[in-house]
């Protein structure tokens, strides 16, 4: 099954376009404001706006998300991350859990 935003095995794939073409569409003062959860891998994400961008962590927040009505092998998945360190959870609780999501202001360097 093919979600309609597929972030490749650690979730962050989607952010790498974005984040290094982003630049080239921006005014030069312009800012990229992005949410960054923890259930992607956020270091790589971070890293990547190291590379390109002046950047702050503007706002968080907590995000409660239910692995469960993905399926098994999706579950099975997203602990395995987890216990390698890729992602971050605060909570489970009920089926679910509960990921920080920080908002980054960004702009180019």
């Amino acid at each position: 099954m093919r979600l309609a935003v597929d972030g490749g095995d650690d979730g962050a794939d989607l952010y790498v376009p974005l984040l290094t073409s982003a630049p080239d569409f921006l005014n030069p003062s312009g800012k990229l404001y992005i949410p960054i959860p923890k259930w992607s891998n956020w270091r790589r994400i971070e890293h990547l706006l190291n590379a390109h961008y002046e950047w702050s962590k503007v706002e968080a927040t907590l995000v409660p998300y239910w692995l469960t009505r993905y399926g098994d092998e999706f579950v099975e998945h997203i602990h395995r991350l987890l216990d390698s360190g890729v992602v971050e959870y605060d909570t489970f609780a009920d089926g679910g859990l509960v990921a920080p999501v920080f908002l980054a202001e960004a702009t180019p360097r």
